[in-house]
């Protein structure tokens, strides 16, 4: 009786054993299967920037540059858009992280971020300040304080007829509102220049066009 129970319980286990290898192969073939009809997301230069935090566009056209970050082109030649598959991005990342880390050992702190210290902290804003007041003393520019730049970069914007929505987005402003607020001076201008660029396109009759038409 003893013998044959154990016979039954070894029985049972074997077959759930294999109940539950056929659902692991099913669920694993699903995924594969998932993956290889999954389509890949691209990203341009600008929305990798925006996927990581402390991530430039300049970093990221540095590491494509270097051969160090995958990537195609849409274009044709030099000039065609960066295209990156965002697995790539998170890839190469993680993996010049990774490299770091093994570097430096125990000295490494994982600060989740992509802008760091040698040893993986994050910077201290006011090392960021002293290395613009050292580089603006360097190369003989005016006396301008970092945040001068923020404001450099909205007055470019807008000068080169960028909607308003998109500056704001940029600048982190709420609402289009407060830009247009702020940097009224530089939507007139462009307004201006918007102004005289159409009458070179369209130029008015003279007067004595209009005299002969009379």
């Amino acid at each position: 009786m003893a013998d044959r129970r154990k016979r039954e319980i070894v029985e049972a286990i074997t077959e759930l054993l294999k109940e539950l290898i056929e659902q692991d192969e099913n669920t694993a073939g699903a995924a594969e299967e998932k993956k290889e009809t999954e389509p890949l997301e691209m990203l341009t230069v600008k929305e990798c920037a925006e996927q990581i935090k402390g991530l430039t566009e300049n970093t990221v056209r540095q590491l494509v540059k270097q051969d160090k970050l995958p990537h195609i082109r849409s274009g044709r030649g030099e000039r065609g858009k960066i295209l990156i598959k965002k697995s790539d991005l998170y890839e190469c990342i993680n993996k010049m992280t990774e490299e770091k880390a093994a570097e430096l050992g125990s000295q490494w702190h994982s600060s989740g971020r992509v802008i760091t210290t040698d040893c993986g902290k994050p910077i201290n804003p006011g090392t960021v300040t002293k290395w613009f007041y050292k580089f603006v003393a360097e190369n003989d520019l005016p006396d301008i304080c970092l945040h001068s730049l923020r404001h450099t970069c909205a007055t470019l914007l807008l000068a080169a007829h960028t909607p308003i929505s998109a500056v704001a987005q940029r600048l982190g402003h709420s609402t289009s509102a407060t830009t247009s607020r702020i940097y009224i001076h530089a939507i007139q201008s462009a307004e201006a220049q918007a102004a005289e660029t159409l009458h070179n396109i369209l130029p008015l009759p003279s007067a004595d066009s209009l005299k002969k038409e009379a």
